[in-house]
């Protein structure tokens, strides 16, 4: 699956990508990425444009910290994290 946004701005498309995936997204059957994808977007050196290919690597931590599971267990945030860690750091040595 593939979703995409647009705006009349960097700013605008933003604030639609966000509400597309914290209020309108649905997806039956399968778990997704979208509090990694939302944490991403809300950060603001990526707000701003401050960003590069590294982005997941140097702000893992904090990407992680900033979503905002039900439970310790949530399983979105469990998928979440291993794949922020493969995107971010490559084949783990559990793998």
């Amino acid at each position: 699956m593939l979703v995409m946004s647009a705006g009349a701005d960097r700013y605008e498309a933003i604030r639609v990508m966000d509400r597309a995936l914290s209020r309108g997204l649905r997806v039956e059957g399968v778990k997704t990425i979208a509090p990694l994808l939302l944490s991403i977007i809300r950060h603001p050196d990526f707000i701003s444009g401050n960003f590069s290919t590294r982005f997941i690597e140097e702000k893992y931590e904090e990407l992680v910290r900033a979503f905002r599971e039900k439970t310790t267990d949530d399983e979105a945030l469990k998928i979440s994290q291993y794949i922020a860690e493969v995107s971010a750091l490559g084949p783990q040595p559990w793998m």
